[in-house]
């Protein structure tokens, strides 16, 4: 059901609008906190019929995220505080890091994006204190929504907006960017050789990213599976 079939049906409810007002309110909090993703990416197989769906999508949640910009001519503090207390090296321009709980990904010049699995959000930047002083953190956990995409035509899918060559030749596991994806600025990043990509977008556009993918992966048929986290 999208946002608005939601609330047509809830203009259609019997209650008095104050009524109908403190439930959607109550209802987008716990959206809110439970996924980006909830009312627009629902599990189920969809599109052309066949025997193996040509896109998987999965959203991802229970992410926390946070940017970090180095303070000027702190980059290499910067690199040993990390190294020295997530056990990761900070990525090359296009690349990204992760040890499967932790991962950073370049977004910039002295820019990167850290995610760490299973934190609740507002927490991200105390565990990031070691950082104060040599970079500004800012929390982006409620700011984006992430999924997963990968099946045998993913490629092929993609290839329908994202304006980068995803060619095996051109761009592998380990790499990221930023780019348009039907004219919305995602991350993009290949986690493996299947392949498979993780796209991470502004919460406000998660709407026009699930449209843009049906859309798409239609003539392939897709499958959607239950949100991961």
């Amino acid at each position: 059901m999208t946002r608005s079939a939601a609330a047509t049906c809830w203009s259609r409810s019997a209650h008095p609008t104050s009524s109908i007002q403190k439930e959607l309110c109550c209802v987008s909090e716990m959206v809110k906190e439970r996924s980006a993703l909830a009312l627009e990416l629902r599990p189920g197989t969809f599109g052309k019929a066949a025997a193996e769906p040509g896109l998987i999508a999965v959203e991802i949640t229970g992410v926390s995220l946070a940017s970090v910009l180095a303070f000027k001519g702190r980059e290499p503090d910067v690199a040993a505080l990390v190294r020295e207390k997530l056990g990761l090296d900070l990525p090359q321009a296009g690349k990204f890091v992760t040890d499967g709980a932790v991962s950073i990904s370049w977004t910039g010049p002295g820019q990167w994006l850290v995610a760490i699995a299973d934190m609740p959000a507002g927490r991200i930047e105390g565990h990031l204190g070691f950082l104060s002083g040599v970079a500004a953190l800012s929390e982006q956990s409620d700011a984006r929504g992430m999924v997963q995409l990968s099946g045998p035509r993913v490629r092929d899918v993609l290839a329908k907006g994202v304006m980068l060559d995803l060619h095996p030749r051109a761009f592998q596991t380990g790499d990221v960017a930023q780019t348009p994806i039907g004219g919305i600025g995602v991350q993009i990043a290949q986690i493996d050789d299947a392949p498979t990509y993780e796209i991470s977008f502004a919460r406000s556009f998660a709407g026009s990213i699930v449209h843009w993918l049906a859309e798409s992966a239609s003539e392939f048929g897709y499958r959607v599976d239950p949100a991961r986290g």
